[in-house]
């Protein structure tokens, strides 16, 4: 909805599971100033890709590094909307469909499911609706006092368009999916 006004509106959306999460960021056409060491700021421009367009990628598309959090999620997601389900609905009892869903999406995906461990799975469906306030206070806090800001004041480089967070190892990610080409579909 925020592409289809005449006015320019940056969308931001952000979702915790357990102790990991996910930021996504869609600036649309977004210009800023990048910081040379020693040197003067260049004039830097972005196009950043729709969540939709981010998230249907085809996943034989992706680098073979792209976190497995992403796909976690994006399996999560769609067994979610299959069922009617809103976010954090889907509980540990839902494994097995969850893993069916997995295995659906990889083989249409062309993708090992060795990408979404079973382990990730459980630890994202066991949290249900909770959510770690340290987990949320990191993302809000990447998110309020460093993404937004960079936004409003085009300077420094900003998120391009995924974050992914994992408190089980420290580490955040970013990740950036661009759509793929009409052409590539044919």
């Amino acid at each position: 909805n925020c592409r289809k006004r005449s006015k320019h509106i940056a969308f931001y959306s952000v979702e915790c599971k357990d102790s990991c999460g996910e930021i996504f960021v869609d600036l649309q056409n977004h210009s800023y100033l990048q910081k040379k060491p020693g040197g003067e700021p260049e004039q830097q421009e972005l196009t950043y890709a729709s969540l939709q367009e981010a998230i249907s990628v085809p996943w034989k598309n992706l680098p073979k590094k792209t976190t497995k959090l992403y796909y976690a999620m994006r399996v999560l997601e769609s067994y979610e909307l299959s069922e009617g389900r809103e976010p954090g609905e889907t509980t540990l009892s839902d494994l097995p469909a969850v893993l069916a869903q997995r295995k659906d999406m990889c083989d249409r995906m062309s993708l090992s499911e060795s990408q979404i461990p079973t382990a990730l799975l459980e630890r994202l469906l066991a949290a249900g609706k909770k959510e770690h306030p340290p987990v949320c206070a990191i993302l809000g806090g990447i998110l309020g006092q460093q993404e937004v800001i960079k936004s409003i004041s085009c300077k420094g480089d900003p998120i391009k368009n995924f974050f992914y967070y994992d408190a089980a190892d420290g580490k955040g990610i970013m990740e950036d999916i661009p759509p793929t080409p009409v052409e590539q579909f044919a």
